[in-house]
């Protein structure tokens, strides 16, 4: 007879405007009592588990304490946190409305862009980006525009407001087609902070970084359980105790 699956189910949900994580455990009760230790979280006996508030919640600390002991299912939760939470703070940010000749020019600025041939989510993104920054410096006409107020809005609404590396680009993007376009005058566009790009790991490991690898073990047996585990895309538990 097949063994049941053991894992911990970690989610989201909202309770009273407040987020929660939830932890709950498949056929591994012999976790309850590191389950009810572990710092930060509260027996539910509604949820048959275990919460906290989700702004409490480290993941990484989790997965150290309990990778070794259970499966860890968090995908209800995965990579949506930080784009909720961005979400939410632009709905808390308003801004004056734009004013009818900076909209005019936007306008115009939007139909070069479509006869320049540039993909139609890069013309509503950049136009976007260009509505919020004028609206932000609402005091100034776009040809009052300098330097120093472009490193006050970035500043003082993209950092201030913990927004993504990725917005911030797209803004110093927008502003500088704009200025290219719109005016034929030296701004330091070009000087605007952008954010270092992050190095992520590879999704796949190459064949090749395999290879070298399984070529570098000489226990035999060690090498085709490694092998095995690549070619099937076996978890190591299944290997060991299949």
């Amino acid at each position: 007879m097949k063994d049941k699956k053991k894992e911990i189910i970690i989610e989201r949900t909202t309770h009273k405007e407040v987020t929660y994580i939830t932890i709950r455990l498949i056929n591994v009760p012999e976790l309850e009592k590191d389950l009810s230790s572990y710092p930060g979280l509260s027996r539910g006996e509604k949820i048959n588990g275990w919460y906290c508030e989700e702004k409490n919640f480290d993941l990484h600390h989790f997965f150290k304490t309990f990778s070794h002991l259970s499966y860890i299912n968090y995908a209800a939760i995965k990579g949506k946190s930080s784009d909720k939470q961005d979400k939410d703070k632009r709905k808390q940010i308003v801004l004056p409305s734009l004013a009818a000749e900076t909209a005019t020019l936007l306008d115009r600025y939007g139909v070069w862009m479509n006869q320049k041939r540039y993909g139609k989510r890069t013309v509503e993104v950049y136009v976007d980006a260009l509505k919020v920054f004028f609206r932000f410096h609402h005091q100034k006409k776009p040809d009052e525009i300098t330097h120093e107020d472009i490193l006050v809005f970035n500043n003082d609404y993209i950092i201030a407001n913990d927004f993504s590396a990725t917005y911030q680009n797209q803004m110093a993007s927008s502003l500088k087609a704009f200025y290219q376009f719109t005016y034929n005058r030296n701004i330091n566009i070009d000087k605007i902070e952008r954010p270092r790009r992050g190095k992520p790991l590879p999704k796949v490991i190459p064949k090749e970084v395999i290879q070298m690898m399984l070529s570098g073990i000489t226990f035999q047996k060690h090498r085709v359980a490694l092998a095995l585990i690549y070619a099937t895309g076996l978890r190591r538990s299944e290997l060991i105790n299949p």
